[in-house]
């Protein structure tokens, strides 16, 4: 599997992380995570699914996946050489929040693609911009900021005041409250049904039917949220694999390199060479 992959980070963006896939091969399963993303493909052609749906995507398509959305974006074999360019920039789940509430809107999606040529335009700037000044955080911030702007205009927005997210339900808000707090322990339908009171094919029935994956995926999700926070920090592997509750490294680096298409040491490296580069400048 071809693995050309960088990420972009500053230390006075936190909340803000942009990934750049060039000829890659990288596979994701379906996955969700605690930031919202907005991404494009750059070059090639690529298989999305969002929760149940499935769409083809090609050059000059966004998409947006709201915070813990299950979905996946893979290379098309059957319509590209070999591999495939993309942008996937992953945005904070409570910055995104106060810019809403800062700008007054709330911005509801329903997982098609975007084919807004504005929105690619701006994207690939805000790659060229944090390449070629990556020590300069607010000229960054504003290129993302022209971003946000446009994804107002090409998603449906509402007043805030006058939007209603639709909430889970209490079956799945009791089990998301119990997974959130065990990402350590292991996990079965047994011990779901015991700690929250319903039947195992109550559990499996009603959160595949509204979060698109299974508890189990969800936790594993969880676990590798956790693990990036760990990795970022300097802690070694073996530390992580211990904390997360996985049998042994082999089992962690498999399972974070299958939701994120890159191993826990690439994903170090990376991290650390980006702080290295801030540091010095």
């Amino acid at each position: 599997m071809n693995q050309h992959q960088t990420f972009y980070r500053h230390p006075d963006l936190p909340f803000l992380e942009l990934r750049c896939g060039y000829d890659t091969t990288a596979c994701y399963a379906l996955h969700t995570h605690a930031e919202y993303s907005l991404g494009a493909v750059l070059r090639g052609y690529s298989r999305y699914q969002y929760q149940q749906r499935h769409f083809r995507l090609s050059r000059g398509d966004s998409v947006f996946v709201p915070a813990n959305i299950a979905h996946a974006c893979n290379l098309d074999d059957a319509n590209t050489a070999n591999s495939w360019q993309y942008l996937m920039l992953y945005i904070h789940a409570d910055y995104w929040q106060q810019l809403c509430a800062d700008w007054q809107v709330k911005m509801l999606f329903d997982g098609k693609p975007i084919n807004s040529p504005e929105l690619f335009r701006l994207l690939i700037q805000l790659h060229q911009t944090w390449a070629m000044q990556p020590d300069e955080a607010a000229v960054i911030e504003a290129a993302w900021l022209k971003c946000f702007s446009q994804l107002i205009k090409v998603g449906y927005s509402v007043r805030q005041k006058d939007c209603n997210d639709k909430p889970c339900t209490p079956l799945v808000d009791d089990i998301l409250s119990w997974l959130d707090h065990c990402t350590s322990e292991p996990l079965s339908l047994a011990r779901l049904a015991q700690v929250t009171g319903y039947q195992r094919h109550q559990i499996l029935r009603k959160f595949q039917q509204e979060l698109g994956i299974s508890p189990y995926q969800y936790l594993l999700n969880k676990r590798i949220q956790h693990a990036k926070k760990l990795l970022k920090s300097g802690h070694p592997l073996s530390e992580v694999t211990y904390q997360l509750g996985f049998s042994d490294q082999a089992h962690f680096q498999h399972t974070f390199k299958r939701y994120t298409a890159i191993t826990p040491r690439q994903y170090q490296i990376q991290t650390t060479t980006i702080k290295t580069i801030s540091t010095t400048n």
